[in-house]
């Protein structure tokens, strides 16, 4: 879903108000930002020490800026807290990889904070056309070339894109040597809105998550983890799922569900499915 800036022009005292609310976020969004940098730049140079500071410096900084939340614009709103729950995640990782002394822990922190700066900056873009501002204001104006079209990252649609790829990817492999077995299904997640909530957590799975979710596995369960897209076997009745599988057949059902208790997950993380087309 692409992200705009609002079609309407906000009235005086909403322009008002917006400004007030950024005024008083300057300090923490900027204090977010500048500990994103230099948690990378700390990554960068291996330096496990400098990461721990300002993995500590970015979790503060997080919890500074929720304090602000909501904005003033629902939809100024809706790309923050994306952003801050990526940030507040990636921190999360960063300590984890500073207490493991293993820089590689910290993969899947770097791309969440990628996609964090990317959530802040179509927020700046929404924050700008709220107060009738520009990034540019002070200086002069040149049309955007037309080899080089302005464009605004949208981080679900590229989540979408490698959730494809992968799906497509898998399929041979699957079709080859997990049809008509039982196997072991991990994760099963609406690839349409409304996005499928986790009931323990209250997180809403969107094609981010999804593909974060779905990396997890992957490095958790090295080599064994498969993306299917539902629509693709006759298995499941809804076919817009992405769905995660354990690549280790069984003749019986009773084969995959002893897969899942020997990794100590009960049956809402893990069940059997009879893979068929």
């Amino acid at each position: 879903m692409a992200t705009s800036a609002p079609t309407t022009t906000p009235t005086t005292s909403q322009q008002d108000a917006i400004r007030a609310w950024h005024n008083a976020t300057l300090v923490p969004a900027q204090e977010v930002r500048d500990a994103a940098d230099e948690i990378s730049t700390a990554a960068e140079a291996f330096d496990l020490t400098a990461m721990g500071i300002h993995c500590q410096e970015e979790r503060d900084a997080v919890d500074q800026f929720q304090q602000h939340m909501p904005s003033p614009d629902p939809d100024l709103t809706a790309q923050l807290r994306k952003a801050l729950s990526d940030y507040g995640a990636a921190a999360a990782i960063c300590t984890t990889a500073v207490e493991n002394r293993n820089i590689d822990d910290f993969a899947q922190g770097a791309t969440l904070l990628d996609q964090a700066n990317t959530y802040m900056d179509n927020a700046v873009k929404i924050l700008e056309a709220d107060l009738g501002e520009s990034s540019n204001s002070n200086s002069p104006q040149s049309p955007p070339s037309p080899s080089e079209p302005a464009a605004t990252v949208d981080p679900e649609q590229d989540s979408l894109q490698q959730l494809q790829q992968l799906a497509s990817s898998d399929r041979p492999f699957v079709q080859a040597n997990l049809a008509d077995s039982w196997i072991p299904q991990l994760s099963s997640k609406s690839s349409t809105q409304p996005w499928t909530v986790d009931p323990d957590d209250g997180v809403t799975y969107d094609p981010v998550r999804i593909l974060r979710e779905h990396q997890q596995l992957r490095q958790k369960y090295p080599g064994i983890i498969r993306l299917l897209w539902a629509g693709d076997w006759s298995t499941f009745s809804a076919p817009n799922f992405w769905v995660t599988v354990v690549a280790s057949t069984f003749p019986e059902s009773a084969g995959a569900l002893a897969w899942c208790r020997s990794q100590g997950l009960d049956q809402d993380h893990c069940t059997a499915t009879h893979l068929h087309n």
